[in-house]
């Protein structure tokens, strides 16, 4: 690969544009996996940032995408709002998890809500997220609404894994 390409040259070009956008980055260890988050902090002169019925809407992209789809809506959205997008594993600059130790699509979408859901707990907002899945996102987000205590859930245009993916 050239050197403009290299994993260290991508993940610069990402952070550069992140913090371009007013917005800041996070990375979390889940078990051994990266998990990158970007975040637009809470601005509210009234209230503590972290006080409990302060929301926070956590966004989850879809296949072949990462956490850059987000940063408009981010940017729109009430300064009293925390927003996070968060990287899925393999994905965007989080690290990766061995795809062919899942037997099957649903193992995987489990190992994909366990590590959302943990994330979530480790930065302190799960129950308070409004979980906003997108495409593959939102169908992962179910599994992550059956499994944890969020406070809501969105999904936007959610697709799902069938068992005949790829072969129609």
């Amino acid at each position: 690969p050239s050197p403009s390409t290299t994993p260290d040259t991508i993940h610069k070009q990402i952070s550069d544009m992140i913090h371009s956008q007013g917005l800041r980055e996070e990375n979390v260890d889940v078990s051994g996996v990266m998990i990158h988050c970007v975040m637009k902090d809470r601005v509210d002169a009234d209230a503590s940032p972290d006080a409990p019925d302060a929301p926070t809407v956590v966004f989850i992209h879809g296949t072949a995408s990462n956490s850059t789809i987000f940063f408009d809506v981010m940017k729109q959205m009430p300064e009293n709002i925390k927003c996070i997008a968060i990287d899925l594993p393999n994905f965007g600059i989080s690290g990766n998890i061995d795809l062919d130790q899942y037997k099957d699509n649903e193992s995987l979408c489990h190992r994909y809500a366990e590590l959302i859901g943990t994330t979530l707990i480790q930065l302190g907002i799960l129950e308070k997220t409004i979980l906003v899945g997108h495409s593959l996102g939102g169908f992962l987000s179910i599994y992550v609404a059956s499994r944890f205590p969020i406070k809501k859930l969105v999904l936007l245009n959610p697709a799902g894994i069938l068992p005949t993916l790829g072969v129609y």
